[in-house]
Order: C-alpha cells, then structure tokens, then sequence
C-alpha cells in the first residue's frame, strides 16, 4: 500500500507525483536523479500549495537532505515549494536530542531553538514534520467527511 500524503489546510492533493517514477521525473522536467538525493513525492494542493513530501528514511538529518536537494532541482526547473514535510513514525530517542516537533508541526532544531528551514530556491521554507499515526487520522475524518456529503439514499 502507498503511504498517504498528509492532507494540508484539509484538503488532500489534487496532483501527485511519484519522485521514484521515471515518468514523474519527465513531467516535472527533472533530470534522473544520478548522484543526488531525491524526495518521494512533489504534490500540488488545491489550496496552490506545492510540496515536497518524504517519508522518513534512515533519520531525519538524511530527510532534510533528500528534501532540500529535491525542492533546489525542482527549482532550477521552475516549479514552486511552498511546503515541505517529513511523515515519519516517531522521532527516535537519539534524534530527539536534535530534533523537536512544535505544536505548529515545524520540526525545531533544539540546538538553536529554531524551525529548521531549507532554501530551494531564493526562499526559506520551514520543514513540518508529521507522524504516520496523524496522517491517518486525517484521512479517516476527510474520508467520514465526504462520506456525510456523498451519502447515497
């Protein structure tokens, strides 16, 4: 099963592209990544909003790798982020000596007491972090949601 991307302002992604998927690559204009470090997915939100997605990899210092590298060749090619975000399962006990996550979902640097942010292009953009067991619920209540608007008599 694919994992979920999180629903931002409530609202799920209109567009969604694989980053693994050559065919993805070819419509964002995206070279095949060689030796740089690619993020799972770039979402676009009805809200205009255009995310880079990864789910969490072997720690979160390799996430925030993956998504600046990704958000930067996204923006030598002209596309937007606006957000970017880490879905993991939990900040482990090693990483959260690091790492925080605010109530606001920011991943915090706990070193220098601020947001962690990644430049992608002449921009920053904070990187939100969102745990696996959130994303789900989120779906559960946009899909309930729908569900009640939807109801066939």
């Amino acid at each position: 099963m694919r994992k979920k991307a999180p629903l931002l302002d409530g609202e799920a992604p209109d567009e969604e592209y694989q980053l693994d998927k050559d065919s993805d690559l070819q419509l964002l204009g995206l070279p095949r990544p060689a030796f740089w470090r690619i993020a799972d997915e770039y979402n676009h939100y009805p809200s205009c909003k255009h995310a880079v997605i990864e789910h969490k990899s072997k720690n979160l210092r390799d996430s925030i790798v993956q998504l600046e590298s990704t958000a930067r060749h996204l923006a030598t090619v002209g596309k937007n982020v606006e957000v970017t975000v880490i879905v993991a399962e939990r900040i482990s006990h090693t990483e959260a000596k690091f790492y925080r996550k605010g109530k606001d979902n920011k991943l915090y640097d706990r070193r220098r007491g601020v947001a962690v942010q990644i430049r992608p292009g002449n921009h920053l953009v904070d990187v939100l972090i969102f745990y696996v067991h959130e994303v789900n619920k989120m779906w559960d209540n946009h899909s309930s949601r729908l569900d009640r608007y939807f109801k066939v008599a």
